[in-house]
Parts: C-alpha cells; structure tokens; sequence
C-alpha cells in the first residue's frame, strides 16, 4: 500500500472515530503553534423527510481537514436514528464497510463522484450539498478583491435561505426613500434629490421611480477582473470622490443629506461597488453562474447574543404586525443593511428597509406581503448591520414570541344610533375582543369612547369589550365624520373597520346625541357666553326663539324642554 493511500485512510478512520464518540465542537485538533483552521458552515434539506441537517468544514490553507454534522431537532422524527447514523459513520453491508459521504470528502478533498450509503441515500446526498455549500464560502488565494456591493434583495436574501417579497414602488414609504438615517445600509433604484428652476432642493424620488431595491455588503470576489461584469449589469465603480443628495419629504419640508464615497452606494445602481483596502470580517463570495450573479451565504462566525424579550402590537400604523426590537442594545446606534426573522417551524423573512424596518428597532409587516410568521412562535432575529467605523457585523438574538393569527376578513362597522356603532363579521372564535373608536385631524385623534389621563397627562382610550357586535360611544359627533374602530383579541389580530356618520340635529339637541338633555342646556349657554362655538346645524337646534343667535333665552328654553316643562 502506498504511504499517501495509507494516510488517507488513516484519516478517514480518525474522521469516523470523531464522529461515533461525538466531537463537542466543529472546530477540530489545534497544535501548540500552528494557524487555527477556519471552519465553514453549510444547511440543506433531507427531501422525503423534511428536516433539516448543518455541516462543519474545517479547511486549514487549501485542505479539508474535517466534517462534522448534526441535524435540526424540530421537524426530526427519531426513528430516523439509524439512516443518520449510517449517512454520517457509514455501514457494513454484506461484510463490505461503505464510508460515510463525510469520511469519502475528506479523503478525496472533492464532493465529485461521492458514493452514498446503502439505506441512506437522502440523507447522504442532503450532506453533500451541505458541504458543497459551506465550501463555496471558502476564499480563493489568488488576485481576489473585497468590495462593497449592491445587492438586491432578492439576491442576499435567497443566499442567505431567507424568505424575500416583492418591494411595493408605491408604497407610504417611497417619499421617505432618501432618509438616510432610515434606510441607510440599503440602496436605491433611482435619484432622490431634484432641485426646481431655482435650486431649491426637492424630494422627487416617487417621481423617479426610487424606492428601496436592495443591501449594501461586504463581498468578495476572486479576480479583480469579474468587476467588469457586474458593470455590464449596470454597476459602477463608486470612488471617493463621488457625491450625492439623497432627499426625503416630510412633515411638508425637504431634508437632504449629502454623501460621498462607500456612503454613495445609496444612491447607485445595483450591482455597484466600492472597492476595500482591508478584508472585512463578514462578507459575500460573489461568482457568476454563466451570466447570472450569484452570492454565496454570508462568510463570518455569527455572534449569539442571547434572548431578548421584544413588544408585539397589532393592526397598527407600520402594517398588522409591529414588533419593538429597541431591547437589542448592541444594535441601537449601528446601521441596519439586512433583518431576517426565524419562525418555530423554520419559517424566515428577510425585511425591507422603510417598508418593514423602521429606526434600527420598529420592524412592522403586513401578513399578505410577508407570508409566514403570523400565528407562529418566532425563534430569532438576526441583524446584518456595521457601525460608524465601517465595521460589518452580524449578530443572532434568540426570542420566544407568540404572534397572533392576522384575522384576513373585512369586518363591517356602522353607525345604529349617534353613540352606538354595530359591527359584524368579527372572528367567531375571537376571544376577548375589546375596541376603541375615533376620528383623525391630521396626526390627532380624537375619540368617541372613554378615555383616561395617563401619569404624563396624556388622554389614551380605554379599550372596552365588544358586547352583542355593539361599541357604545360616550361622545356624539356633531359634524359629518369618517370614523375608524380599533379591535383587539387574545388570539387574533383584527384589522380595523371605519363608518362614515352625518349628524341629524332636532330643535334643542345642541351635541346630536339623540334627545334634549341638561346637556343641551350647557352647550347652549357656553354658546351664549361666547365660551364655545357652534357650528351651523347645532346653531339652528339651538337657536328655540328663531332671533337667528344662540343667546341665554335659548338655554333656558332648552332647559325647560329637557325637563318637560316646555
């Protein structure tokens, strides 16, 4: 036997000893004084099964030295012990021992021409594509380059396993696209500053089509020369040199913010660049599958940070999900380039800047866009962000949140009385449905049903329960309103309903609520004094002595008819 051969084999022995009496960690043996390894990580599904499995490559230069493997737990039926078993450690079959697919790659430093295991064939093929994945993060030693690169999407997201959702050009946060402190870490499609015939700045970015289309990252490339062909895709080289307005409206003003060099790339094509002086520490490979661009996963031993407990609110402004992240302190001063949210039962999310990613730490979505994680349990959140320095980091925070099922139906809701509004088609296993109800004047509510004065002396509505499909109002209006109800439900999210309600005003019934009371008689009177002003309906159901102005005699008048005696 040839001593190379023997070696080999040797190996392979040692590989399968590791793996049978369980390696504590994926990072292998380490002599006093030579490198550590570097170790690589690849996923892939067992199809027919359903589960999932990762891989540990750990390559020292250019040489594989070891694999080690596990399967997830959730989704993992043990009664498939003995085909893991024979996929990882290999099997005798009829006095013939076939080594496991792990042990052939080592052995062969390939995953070409890898034999599977009798009996395993699923699970064996599942761990080849594993590691074929882990080692396409692996860089090459040649002319290679790190670069800053917009990606879309589609593209980060779909390496990194993610689910991703189409962007919505049109959406409340288009105007808004320029507000780099917002949607820094992400680029745009188009321009976002204009300036009119007198160079004043405006925020055109609707009109030109700019919205969020992607992620700036790190990625790596192995020849300088494969730069050429992302600017074939319409990339360009961004330099130091180069500067941009991006410009955002708000509010009624225009707020631009001037950037030069890497920050540019917000406002670039996709698949521009801006070329690293230093290897960062997490990155991209990026390739071309003939014409096509592809990325590998992200590069870079992930940083856990423990369990965060995030608050959950429904059916608000930010979509029917809102999730507070502002507990992940290690991330609230950096710049945030990608989210991604992990479901109990596998599900992901990549989110978008401004449509879901709001501040660092207001992540919201709208359950027919992101598909998946209502009435599920979400497991983590992983940010992909760098901070004022340039440095790229990415960080796993562990979660144990319930969110609430999104309630898809359209629930009816009308006025049956001045202080009563009927609603229907609620869920009808809906528990503990309770409701507000308000109208808006720009960003002020005001509201229908009772309130409290918390301890800043701020009004905020009592959430009361929904009895018999009704919301009682302890205010009538007296001018024609478009009127929203609020609902909350343990075990739904409830999107909101809105009536429309003209008033219908009779002679001494000043507040429309439906009958003449002491109230009336108020009303009236502060309307004499000059205290309150009325508006023309109530000014004629006030007006009792037909003089064409609402004075004392009115109020008295009024007074007698709440008490029958007029």
């Amino acid at each position: 036997m040839k001593h190379g051969s023997f070696l080999r084999k040797l190996a392979s022995v040692l590989l399968a000893l590791m793996i049978v009496f369980g390696a504590s960690s994926p990072l292998g043996i380490r002599a006093e004084g030579i490198a550590p390894q570097e170790i690589y990580s690849g996923r892939a599904i067992v199809s027919n099964f359903d589960y999932g499995l990762t891989v540990y490559v750990t390559v020292n230069g250019s040489v594989i030295e070891s694999i080690t493997a596990e399967h997830d737990t959730n989704g993992y039926d043990p009664s498939n012990n003995i085909f893991w078993d024979w996929a990882v450690n290999g099997r005798t079959v009829g006095g013939t021992f076939k080594p496991s697919p792990l042990a052939q790659i080592v052995e062969t430093q390939s995953t070409e021409n890898i034999d599977v295991v009798t009996g395993a064939t699923f699970t064996c093929r599942a761990l080849v594509q594993a590691v074929e994945r882990a080692l396409e993060q692996v860089p090459s030693t040649d002319d290679g380059v790190y670069a800053l690169m917009n990606i879309p999407y589609e593209a980060f997201y779909g390496a990194e396993n993610a689910s991703n959702f189409d962007v919505d050009a049109v959406s409340s946060a288009t105007n808004k696209a320029g507000n780099y402190n917002l949607a820094g870490g992400s680029f745009h499609s188009a321009a976002t500053a204009g300036y009119d015939e007198n160079g004043d700045l405006l925020a055109v970015g609707a009109q030109n089509g700019a919205h969020i289309e992607g992620v700036t990252w790190p990625v790596y490339l192995e020849s300088e020369s494969m730069l050429a062909s992302f600017e074939a895709l319409g990339g360009i080289c961004v330099t130091d040199e180069r500067e941009v307005t991006v410009a955002s409206a708000a509010h009624g003003s225009v707020n631009g913010t001037l950037l030069t060099g890497s920050a540019s790339l917000m406002e670039a094509p996709a698949y521009s660049y801006y070329i690293l002086s230093d290897a960062p520490a997490y990155y991209m490979n990026a390739s071309f599958e003939g014409s096509t661009p592809a990325f590998s996963s992200v590069c870079g031993e992930v940083e856990a940070l423990g369990e965060i407990d995030p608050s959950v609110n429904y059916t608000t402004r930010w979509g029917d999900v809102e999730v507070n992240l502002s507990c992940a302190e290690e991330v609230s001063t950096m710049q945030i380039n990608a989210m991604v949210f992990t479901a109990e039962d596998g599900t992901t999310a990549g989110m978008i800047h401004l449509y879901n990613i709001w501040a660092r730490n207001n992540i919201g979505w709208n359950a027919e866009k992101v598909v998946g994680l209502d009435n599920k349990k979400l497991t983590s959140v992983r940010f992909y962000c760098n901070d004022r320095e340039g440095n790229y980091f990415v960080y796993d925070y562990a979660l144990d949140e319930d969110i609430k099922e999104v309630y898809f139906e359209t629930v009816s809701a009308e006025f049956t009385s001045p202080l009563e509004i009927a609603v229907s088609n609620l869920p009808e296993d809906a528990e503990n449905v309770t409701a507000i109800a308000y109208y808006s004047i720009g960003r002020q509510r005001f509201y229908l049903t009772e309130t409290d004065v918390n301890e800043n002396g701020d009004t905020v509505p009592r959430w009361l329960p929904v009895v018999d499909g009704k919301v009682t109002l302890t205010t009538a209006l007296v001018d024609e309103r478009i009127v929203s109800v609020e609902f909350r439900s343990d075990n739904y999210a409830i999107r909101k309903a809105s009536c429309e309600y003209a008033p219908t005003f009779s002679e001494g019934d000043v507040n429309a609520d439906g009958s003449v009371t002491i109230a009336d008689a108020v009303l009236a009177t502060r309307a004499a004094l000059e205290l309150t002003e009325l508006n023309a309906n109530q000014t004629a159901a006030a007006d009792l002595n037909a003089d064409g102005r609402v004075s004392v005699t009115d109020a008295v008048l009024i007074l007698r008819m709440s008490l029958a005696l007029l």
